[in-house]
C-alpha cells in the first residue's frame, strides 16, 4: 500500500511542471511502478536516507522522486502505485520562484537529474521569470569583464526564431549560453552559432581591433511547433547554475535586404569549415525573411500598350531591375524586327519606388516605336526568379524566352531563328544564344561547371572563352552545354511551369538560372546554346544604380553554396560526363 507521499517542491513555466518529493510504501517499492497520471512524465527515482530515518522505514520501502509533467489547468494530479492510488492537489503546494539545487540529491544522481531538468527546459536556479508587452527584444548581460549583448531578437515565421548579437569574453569565464523557448533549452550558442567579427563593437568599447575577432554571432532556433516569442536567455559561469534574463522576440517586419546585409556584413565566405554553421544559421535566416514576402498574397496590375498580339509564336519575359532606360535601346531593336508582329513581349517590374518613372518611359517607347507590349506590376519585390515566374504566368505563347533587359539581338530576326533551332533539336530542354560584349567579343556560349579556388568547396559557373574575339573562335549551329545564363532562355511554358520555374529561394539573383538547368537535366532534357544566334548582353550595367557593397557578391556566394548543396552530386555527374 501507498502509505506516504509528500511534495517537497513545485515549480512551473510555461507548459511544463516540474514536482520533487518523496513516496512511502508498505512493501518494497520496486515491485510496482509509481505513475502520475498525466498526459507527460519524465521520472527519475533516487535514494532518500533523510526519508527513512523520519519514517523509520528501510530503504526498499522509500523513494526520492523528481518529475516533469505536462502543466494543465487540472488542479488535481493522481498518484498510483500499485492498486492504491493518492491524489494531490496542487492547491495545498507551495510553488518556488526559483530553482534551487536539491540538498537532498544524492551525488550520484545529480547528473542524470540535470539531464532531466534540460530535457524537459529546466535548469538549475531558474527563476520563474515573467514577461508583458514591455519586455525588451534586446539586452545586455555582464559578468565580471565578460559581455553579452542581444542587439536583436525576431521570430522569421511560426517556427523559427533570429538572434544576432556578441559576446566579449576575452577571459573565457562563460562556459554556456543557452535560449530557454517552449520549455526547451537550445543548443549552446558558444558551440553551436555561427560566429563572425564585429569589429564596431571594439572600437566602440575603445578596445583594440583584435577584441572584435569572432565575437559577433547569429543563431537560429527552428522547431516543429509554435514557437512563443518569450525568450529566456540564460548563461553559466560554472557549468551548472544560470542566470536567466526575460526576452522577447518581435515579428521580422524590417526591409529583408536590411537584415541580408547586417547577417552578411562580415562573413568570410571562403571558410569552408563554416559552410554548416553559415547554412543552418545565416543563409536558413535570410531565406525565411525574404519567403514571408515573396509568398505573401500580392496585388498585380496588367498595363497593356498597344494592341495584344493575336497567337504569339513567342513570349518573351523582361524583368526590369534598376536600369529601366534599357527598354528604350530595346524597344528601338525590337522595332526594326518584324518578326515582332508574331512575338508577345512582357515586362515584368516589382519596384514599386521607379514605377511611375517607368511608366512615363513605357508610354513613350509605345508612342516613339509603335511596338505593342504589355507591362505586369507586382507592388512588392519579388526578387529575379520571382518576377521571371510571375510573367512567365502572363505569357500567351506556348513557348518563352528568359530575357535580360540589356540584352539586344545583334540584327533582325534573331528570336524566330532561336525558336527554329530549338524546334528542330532534338531533347533540348532549354536553349541559349551566344552573348557578345559590345566589341564583339564573347560573353556568354555556355556555362561550365568549376571548382574555384578562390571559393573552395562550391560549384562555380564559368564561361569557357569569355572575353575571346568571335571572329576568333570556330563557328557551329547548335551544340550542347552544361549549363546556360537565364539572361536569354528558350523553352516551353510547360516545362517552366512542370520544374516548378526559378527556386525564390536564391535571393535576389545568381545561380537560379543553373538551378533551372538542372532540373530541366531532370526531366531527361538536353541543355544546348546556339552559335549562329547573336545578341549584345551590356552585362551588369543594369544594376549600376545599386550599391556595390561587398555583402551583395557574399549573398551571391551564399547562393552558389545553397547551389553546391542541392545539386553536388548531380553537377559531378554532368561534369564527369554522366549527367
Amino acid at each position: 500500500m501507498l502509505v506516504k507521499l509528500e511534495i517537497d517542491f513545485a515549480f512551473a513555466v510555461g507548459s511544463k511542471l516540474l514536482l520533487g518529493g518523496w513516496a512511502v510504501v508498505g512493501d518494497d517499492i520496486s515491485k510496482d511502478q509509481l505513475q502520475f497520471a498525466r498526459e507527460f512524465s519524465d521520472l527519475l527515482l533516487f535514494k532518500r536516507p533523510d526519508v527513512c530515518a523520519v519514517m523509520q522505514c528501510s530503504e526498499e520501502h522509500s523513494t526520492g522522486f523528481l518529475i516533469a509533467l505536462a502543466n494543465t489547468s487540472e488542479n488535481e494530479i493522481e498518484v498510483t502505485w500499485g492498486e492504491v492510488t493518492q491524489r494531490i492537489n496542487l492547491d495545498d503546494v507551495s510553488f518556488t520562484q526559483q530553482l534551487a539545487e536539491l540538498e537532498v540529491l544524492p551525488s550520484a544522481y545529480f547528473n542524470d537529474a540535470t539531464a532531466l531538468l534540460e530535457r524537459n527546459g529546466f535548469y538549475w536556479g531558474q527563476k520563474s521569470l515573467s514577461f508583458s508587452e514591455n519586455t525588451p527584444s534586446s539586452l545586455s548581460l555582464s559578468h565580471k569583464d565578460s559581455r553579452i549583448q542581444i542587439d536583436y531578437a525576431f521570430t522569421l515565421d511560426a517556427h523559427t526564431v533570429l538572434i544576432i548579437g556578441w559576446v566579449l569574453d576575452e577571459a573565457r569565464l562563460f562556459k554556456r549560453i543557452n535560449l530557454r523557448l517552449n520549455n526547451i533549452i537550445s543548443d549552446c550558442i558558444l558551440q553551436d552559432a555561427f560566429f563572425h567579427p564585429r569589429y564596431d563593437v571594439a572600437e566602440a568599447l575603445e578596445l583594440p581591433i583584435s577584441y572584435g575577432e569572432k565575437i559577433g554571432f547569429a543563431f537560429t532556433v527552428s522547431l516543429p511547433e509554435p514557437i512563443s516569442p518569450n525568450i529566456e536567455l540564460m548563461y553559466s559561469v560554472d557549468g551548472t547554475f544560470f542566470t536567466g534574463s526575460a526576452l522577447k522576440a518581435e515579428p521580422f517586419r524590417r526591409e529583408e535586404t536590411w537584415l541580408t546585409e547586417i547577417l552578411l556584413a562580415n562573413v568570410d565566405i571562403t571558410n569552408t569549415a563554416k559552410f554548416p554553421k553559415l547554412t543552418k544559421h545565416v543563409t536558413s535566416a535570410i531565406e525565411k525573411s525574404w519567403l514571408g514576402r515573396l509568398q505573401a498574397p500580392n496585388a498585380v496590375d496588367v498595363k497593356l500598350f498597344g494592341d495584344e498580339v493575336a497567337n504569339p509564336l513567342l513570349s518573351l519575359v523582361i524583368p526590369i531591375y534598376g536600369r529601366y532606360d534599357f527598354v528604350q535601346i530595346q524597344m528601338s531593336q525590337f522595332s526594326l524586327d518584324s518578326d515582332f508582329d508574331n512575338i508577345e513581349i512582357v515586362y515584368v517590374l516589382d519596384d514599386p519606388r521607379i514605377k511611375h518613372a517607368f511608366m512615363v518611359t513605357c508610354k513613350g517607347v509605345f508612342e516613339t516605336f509603335g511596338v505593342p507590349f504589355k507591362v505586369v506590376l507586382s507592388e512588392r519585390n519579388l526578387g529575379y526568379a520571382g518576377a521571371n515566374n510571375l510573367g512567365v504566368s502572363h505569357a500567351s505563347s506556348e513557348h518563352i524566352v528568359l530575357l535580360n533587359s540589356d540584352v539586344i539581338p545583334k540584327k533582325p530576326h534573331q528570336f524566330l531563328a532561336l525558336l527554329q533551332q530549338f524546334e528542330n533539336a532534338e531533347s533540348v530542354g532549354i536553349l541559349s544564344g551566344t552573348l557578345l560584349y559590345e566589341d564583339d567579343t564573347i560573353q556568354h556560349q555556355g556555362m561550365e561547371y568549376m571548382q574555384d579556388p578562390s571559393h573552395p568547396g562550391m560549384w562555380m559557373n564559368y564561361h569557357p572563352q569569355k572575353g575571346f574575339p568571335l571572329s576568333l573562335t570556330e563557328s557551329f549551329d547548335i551544340k550542347e552545354a552544361q549549363a546556360v545564363t537565364g539572361a536569354l532562355m528558350l523553352m516551353t511554358k510547360q516545362q517552366y511551369l512542370d520544374v516548378g520555374g526559378f527556386d525564390i529561394g536564391y535571393i535576389l539573383g545568381d545561380f537560379e538560372d543553373s538551378d533551372l538547368c538542372m532540373k530541366v537535366r531532370n526531366t531527361g532534357k538536353r541543355i544546348a546554346v546556339s552559335g549562329s544566334v547573336h545578341m549584345y548582353h551590356l552585362e551588369r550595367l543594369s544594376q549600376s544604380l545599386v550599391s556595390g557593397n561587398t555583402w551583395k557578391h557574399t549573398l551571391s556566394m551564399v547562393n552558389g553554396l545553397r547551389h553546391t548543396n542541392k545539386w553536388n552530386n548531380e553537377v559531378e555527374n554532368v561534369v564527369a560526363g554522366n549527367g
